[in-house]
C-alpha cells in the first residue's frame, strides 16, 4: 500500500532545498519497530546518572548494519571506493512506520493505516537513533568509525514523518543525500 503523498507548506527551508545540488545519496530499511533515543534519570546518592533508554543499543545496531549494507553494496556497484563516508553536508530523510494496536477495531485500523501517526516514540527520538547509526560506533574520544558520516555535526537538514502500519511491517526507511552549495 502507497502512502497518501505529503504536502508541506512553501517555506524558506523548501526554497533553500531546491537550489542546492545533491551530489550523491543512499537509501535503505531499517526492519523491525522504531525505537526512539531518549535519556532516562536515575538519582542515586544524591547524583544524577543518565543512561539510554530500554532497547536503544540494539535498535543502534540494527541501524548500524543497514546502513554499512546500503553503504557496501554502492561501492560494489560502483566499482569505486565511493563517497560514503562523506565530508559534505547531508540532508537526512526519514519515514518510520509504527504499528497499530492489535486491540483497535478493523474499521480504526482501515482508517489509520498509512495516515500519520502520533503516538510515541516521539520523532526527534528516532531521528537520535538513526543520525547514531548512520555515523557509527565510537572508535576514541571524539572518533567515530563513520559509517556515512563523519560526524553527526554534518547533518543540515532534517525530516520525519511517522505513519501507522500493520503489525510485522514496522520499519523505518531512511534517506542520506549529500548536498554541495551552488
Amino acid at each position: 500500500m502507497t502512502s497518501p503523498p505529503l504536502m508541506p507548506p512553501e517555506t524558506e527551508a523548501t526554497r533553500l532545498t531546491e537550489r542546492l545540488e545533491f551530489t550523491e545519496h543512499l537509501e535503505f530499511t531499517v526492519r523491525g519497530k522504531p525505537v526512539g533515543k531518549h535519556m532516562s534519570v536515575s538519582i542515586r546518592n544524591g547524583h544524577a546518572f543518565m543512561y539510554p533508554s530500554k532497547g536503544v543499543g540494539l535498535y543502534l545496531k540494527l541501524v548500524v548494519e543497514a546502513a554499512r549494507q546500503e553503504r557496501d553494496l554502492s561501492r560494489e556497484s560502483c566499482q569505486t571506493p565511493g563517497p560514503w563516508p562523506t565530508f559534505l553536508p547531508v540532508f537526512v530523510t526519514v519515514e518510520a512506520f509504527l504499528p497499530m494496536a492489535k486491540s483497535w477495531p478493523q474499521s480504526k485500523q482501515a482508517a489509520c493505516r498509512g495516515r500519520l501517526c502520533t503516538g510515541k516514540p516521539d520523532g526527534d527520538n528516532i531521528l537520535k537513533s538513526v543520525i547514531d547509526g548512520i555515523v557509527g560506533p565510537k572508535v576514541a574520544a571524539r572518533t567515530y568509525e563513520g559509517i556515512l558520516l563523519h560526524d553527526d555535526d554534518q547533518v543540515a537538514g532534517l525530516s520525519i514523518v511517522k505513519r501507522w502500519c500493520d503489525a510485522g511491517e514496522e520499519r523505518v526507511e531512511i534517506t542520506v543525500r549529500a548536498v554541495r552549495e551552488p
